[in-house]
């Protein structure tokens, strides 16, 4: 069941994947794209996000590229990691409604709503 669950979350978090970034998407975008001196020196001390993310899209994005899809694919990686960790905790209904829910759905990768 949980398989379906997943495949279901995932289809849904597809749909509009390739739309154009958004303003904080394409802030991330060009964040990967600077070194890491630059990143802790120049961005972050003016930035009030934690800094794992950004490290962690970068590394994401030298392996996968800085595409639309790319870069929104780590997002829907934790969308369903999210969606497994509730079906673990909370069973298979309240993993079908984390699995459907527009709001995470819309944080999972892409604002389609």
């Amino acid at each position: 069941m949980i398989v379906f669950i997943l495949l279901s979350g995932f289809v849904l978090r597809l749909i509009a994947i390739n739309q154009s970034l958004w303003i904080d998407e394409a802030t991330s975008a060009l964040v990967t794209r600077m070194s890491l001196v630059d990143l802790f020196g120049k961005f972050l001390p003016g930035d009030f996000h934690p800094p794992f993310y950004y490290l962690l899209l970068k590394f994401w994005s030298n392996l996968f590229g800085s595409s639309e899809v790319a870069l929104r694919s780590l997002s829907i990686l934790f969308g369903l990691a999210t969606i497994y960790l509730v079906y673990k905790l909370g069973g298979r209904i309240a993993a079908l409604l984390m699995a459907t829910s527009g709001l995470h759905i819309y944080y999972s990768g892409w604002g389609f709503l």
